[in-house]
């Protein structure tokens, strides 16, 4: 059984100064520094006896951040160890809510939101995941024909209240529903509710103002503008680092 364990970190990112102090990693293996932007080694903790584990620079945070890939049984141990060595750099544990709100402002998708059987990976903003260059792999005359003539694609919208919409909240331009919600939280960074939605193409213009029908899309409407997404560091340059 593997448990895997998130870390969080200050606005200056400390995780890698963090773990330099109690990660070892054997000479065949990629060093701590040498790990990219999720790349991933198997190191120990502490010394070449200590708990193993696989290090990967992935996860949801949209920073500079690490995951630990772990047996149950080091779980404890790796986890105290982790805690104690963070203190100089007052490292707090952080919940699913708040994952989920780093999540959104880096723009990052997540399955059963942005992506779901019935989307393809271009309407799910993974493109950038897809090679089309191989001459054939499952699914690929489709995607193909998709992106001849596109209709729906993936878009940030942000709205001046509190209010945060649920997924699938339908999205309208008048009465012509035009989208959909996939996920929004309030950003206490940006001051605002931000939300990822899947749009008709031809709505999906920056600057473009759509309505976020609540209840039953036509009673209450939330104007919502649409924007860049990912919403903070556009560039990804904090996850690079």
């Amino acid at each position: 059984m593997v448990k895997h364990a998130k870390l969080s970190h200050s606005r200056l990112p400390k995780s890698r100064d963090l773990l330099s102090k109690i990660v070892f990693t054997q000479p065949n293996r990629p060093t701590l520094e040498n790990v990219k932007w999720f790349g991933s080694t198997i190191a120990r903790l502490n010394d070449r006896n200590g708990e193993s584990f696989m290090l990967t620079r992935s996860g949801f945070t949209g920073e500079l951040g690490y995951e630990i890939f772990c047996d149950h049984s080091s779980a404890l141990k790796i986890w105290d160890t982790i805690m104690e060595a963070g203190q100089e750099f007052g490292i707090t544990p952080m919940g699913n809510e708040a994952l989920e709100m780093k999540r959104i402002e880096a723009g990052l998708m997540s399955a059963g939101a942005e992506f779901t059987p019935d989307v393809d990976a271009f309407e799910a903003g993974l493109g950038f995941a897809v090679d089309m260059k191989k001459d054939y792999f499952i699914g690929r005359d489709a995607l193909e024909r998709n992106m001849l003539a596109p209709k729906k694609v993936l878009v940030g919208l942000k709205t001046e209240g509190t209010e945060i919409p649920s997924h699938n909240t339908p999205l309208f331009v008048d009465h012509q529903q035009v989208g959909v919600v996939t996920s929004a939280t309030y950003s206490p960074t940006l001051a605002c509710t931000i939300i990822m939605a899947r749009i008709a193409i031809e709505h999906s213009t920056l600057d473009s103002v759509v309505e976020i029908g609540c209840l039953d899309g036509h009673i209450k409407r939330i104007p919502a503008r649409v924007t860049g997404c990912p919403f903070i560091d556009p560039k990804r340059e904090k996850a690079r680092i």
